[in-house]
């Protein structure tokens, strides 16, 4: 049970590293903004192409 606590008082997404990460991108780029963590830059790449092509849609490089 001590170790469910733990892991919610945890918290994804919604912890103090997370809150400054937002709020130091935010002051970056002069707007709100919502930092996404992703373990590599592949997926950090796909996400970003995620935002620019249409469902079913490609990219060819």
């Amino acid at each position: 049970m001590a170790d469910a606590r733990k892991l919610e008082a945890d918290g994804r997404y919604g912890d103090a590293v997370s809150q400054r990460m937002d709020e130091a991108f935010s002051a970056l780029f002069g707007r709100d903004v919502a930092a996404i963590w992703v373990a590599t830059g592949t997926a950090a790449n796909c996400l970003a192409l995620t935002t620019m092509v249409q469902p079913h849609g490609g990219v060819i490089c």
